[in-house]
């Protein structure tokens, strides 16, 4: 039995995916949160640090929020227990911005897995500059993402991509209806996302290209819970808008989804924000026709909120 972030490739291997360990459910008592098997890897590794710590009514709820943030990693979660010696748990959530930026100086471990970010960074290196090059663009995608938008960004080449980065622990994947949907762990993400940004061209090409399949995608006409499951990609389309990194016109119609989706199902929550900063960013420079349909979907979705805020505040 061997352990290895990428296949050894010898002889009648047989390979088992390891996930990240289960996270505690959002409003779980205090005994459920000290039985998930990512807060009991991290009260273990915190007794190195700090003897005697147990999760309890003061730290359970920053004890869940971090095992949650770190996406329940074993290593990023044995580096955050390391720092208990001098903060409580919601202090090191709160000191992460990013989640890379862990690290720590655990006795009989390897250098490189002193650090997140090295740890991602070795699986980087493991790549060709050419598949270096496809992860990244991949790393634009928030969210989830199916093999005909993994196409749209790497071309004919993204099945065989998408293997080697799912052998490699650089991608996971979940059947859905007899489909494959395949997930980047946002501390993978983080990094390569960092690194998409400090090329623009490359950067450049992934926008257009996402953008692009998101369009083709509204032209489709989908159904709200169609729209639900590629929320994270509009948004990042809406989002681009406003950052000026996609014309405007473009953004507004991929948010003629949201329009409808917002009418099914009033989640305006998920979207209200964005709308109203590209709205924001864009309105002195639209056509008339393209700036009506705007502010109607703008206040589709605010008076759908005030509706959803006015029912909260009754019950």
């Amino acid at each position: 039995l061997t352990t290895s972030r990428i296949p050894l490739g010898s002889p009648a291997e047989r390979l088992l995916r390891l996930l990240p360990l289960s996270l505690p459910a959002p409003g779980c008592s205090i005994d459920e949160l000290r039985r998930s098997p990512s807060v009991m890897l991290f009260t273990d590794a915190a007794q190195s640090s700090r003897y005697g710590f147990t999760v309890n009514a003061n730290n359970a709820e920053g004890v869940r929020l971090l095992c949650e943030f770190l996406e329940g990693l074993p290593l990023a979660l044995v580096l955050a227990a390391a720092r208990l010696g001098t903060q409580t748990p919601t202090q090191v959530a709160a000191s992460l911005s990013r989640r890379a930026d862990l690290s720590g100086a655990l006795v009989g471990i390897r250098a490189r897995h002193q650090n997140l970010e090295a740890v991602v960074q070795w699986s980087f290196d493991q790549l060709s500059d050419d598949e270096r090059s496809a992860f990244l663009k991949l790393a634009y995608c928030r969210g989830d993402f199916d093999v005909a938008l993994a196409s749209a960004l790497l071309g004919n080449d993204a099945v065989t991509l998408l293997e080697k980065f799912s052998r490699h622990a650089l991608l996971s994947w979940e059947e859905v209806e007899d489909a494959l949907r395949y997930r980047m762990l946002e501390t993978i993400r983080e990094v390569g996302s960092e690194e998409l940004e400090d090329k623009p061209w490359l950067l450049a090409e992934s926008i257009e290209r996402h953008s692009i399949w998101v369009l083709e995608f509204a032209k489709t006409k989908p159904k709200s819970d169609a729209i639900l499951a590629e929320s994270s990609h509009i948004l990042s389309v809406l989002e681009a808008g406003s950052e000026g990194r996609l014309d405007a016109a473009s953004a507004w119609r991929a948010a003629e989804m949201v329009q409808v989706a917002v009418a099914q199902t009033g989640r305006a929550y998920l979207w209200i924000d964005a709308l109203e900063k590209l709205l924001a960013e864009t309105q002195a420079n639209l056509a008339p026709e393209v700036a009506a349909s705007a502010f109607g979907i703008v206040a589709d979705a605010q008076y759908a909120a005030r509706n959803i805020q006015r029912c909260y505040t009754l019950l």
